[in-house]
């Protein structure tokens, strides 16, 4: 089916619920919500088809949302989310808690839902949230001056979190019934000094390597991940993720040249046996004077008897500034992962690509939806059948 539908969050007050028609191809806006400043993150139920999570960054707020791609949006609650700057948020496999990370108070906090999937309650107790420790006394960066939680990655019924501003990546567990538990430290792994761990996603391989963005020295890291208890979160190797001519360009502001989303694409239904995966990267703030063609993506091949080996990445220049948010879509069928949505939050609105057989994009839509005002993140729906 041609037709596909995309919710897209923002920095500013809004929502949207586009449509991506590949046979043009095009995309369009079919509905619009207004919120609270900054709806920068949506997750989809995974037991309430068309419900999903937004929150509001600015005002500390969670919404549910109910979707339609005839009927548009309805806001069906809200609830407070228990610390500053709700940034990056999972809903449990069971979809009897919604987990967020805030990036301001340096917390993680469980927020039970209702069989329906709307929330239990609209603000979490004490024992529903945890402040990350953050011993560090000496800050050589803004984004530093505090722990700063900034993803969560499923591990084993556990869920890792890299601390942007620690240099850690937390293993948490919730423990308890969802109204009474609490969280439990597992472990904390330490990074190195001042690599600004961010987002990670694991890889293709059962799940044994962590894919990590350090945001700090513009890296991308190969992770072993622990399987026993007393393993470490080893480092097997590293790849640039700037283009060559800004490897060595020094910063005249602290969150220039940084990277940002990460994905990783399983091959094309149509490729052959054992091809490799795409690790996709995006950068953001690069100086226009050296960099005039925009932000880039970097692109790693993955073979799955090599996960650990990125190589050079390849780039694609053109999508924009501050490229902070990228999917990929649709999740399944004929064109599972063969279009990916590139958004720049600054310059560039929207931009799509078509992945190839030979794992390179070609762009076939280039800066659309002016209307949709500084793009960050965005979810590809299931066919329109099941909305």
């Amino acid at each position: 089916m041609p037709v596909h539908h995309i919710l897209v969050g923002t920095h500013s007050d809004q929502i949207h619920l586009v449509e991506f028609d590949s046979s043009a191809p095009s995309l369009t806006v079919k509905h619009s919500l207004q919120l609270r400043d900054q709806p920068s993150w949506i997750a989809l139920s995974p037991t309430h088809p068309g419900l999903c999570y937004v929150n509001g960054w600015v005002d500390d707020v969670l919404y549910a949302v109910r979707f339609d791609a005839v009927e548009g949006f309805e806001v069906l609650g809200e609830a407070r989310a228990g610390g500053g700057g709700p940034t990056h948020m999972e809903v449990t496999p069971d979809g009897k808690a919604l987990l967020s990370v805030n990036y301001r108070s340096g917390s993680l906090v469980h927020t039970p839902l209702l069989d329906d999937g709307l929330f239990a309650q609209t603000e979490p107790t004490p024992n529903q949230i945890h402040s990350f420790a953050f011993p560090r006394t000496e800050v050589t960066h803004p984004r530093q001056e505090s722990a700063h939680p900034h993803h969560l990655v499923p591990l084993d019924g556990d869920w890792l979190v890299p601390d942007l501003g620690s240099d850690k990546i937390w293993q948490m567990r919730w423990v308890g019934e969802a109204q009474t538990g609490t969280w439990e430290v597992v472990r904390e792994f330490e990074r190195e000094q001042y690599d600004g761990p961010r987002h990670g996603v694991k890889s293709a391989d059962a799940g044994k390597h962590l894919y990590l963005v350090n945001e700090l020295v513009a890296t991308v890291s190969v992770l072993a991940l622990p399987t026993s208890s007393t393993d470490e979160l080893s480092t097997l190797s590293s790849a640039p993720v700037l283009p060559p001519y800004l490897r060595d360009v020094a910063r005249a502001d602290p969150y220039d040249l940084i990277p940002c989303t990460i994905l990783l694409l399983s091959p094309l239904p149509s490729a052959p046996p054992n091809f490799p995966s795409t690790l996709l990267i995006s950068n953001r703030n690069a100086p226009q004077s050296l960099a005039p063609d925009g932000d880039t993506v970097v692109s790693f091949s993955v073979a799955p008897d090599a996960p650990a080996q990125l190589g050079e990445g390849a780039f694609v220049h053109g999508a924009g500034r501050h490229l902070r948010g990228m999917a990929a879509g649709p999740p399944a069928g004929d064109e599972r992962e063969r279009w990916v949505l590139v958004m720049g939050r600054d310059e560039g609105g929207m931009s799509v690509y078509e992945r190839e057989a030979d794992g390179t994009m070609t762009r076939v839509l280039a800066n659309v939806l002016g209307e949709v005002e500084k793009p960050v993140a965005a979810v590809w729906l299931p066919s329109r059948e099941e909305l």
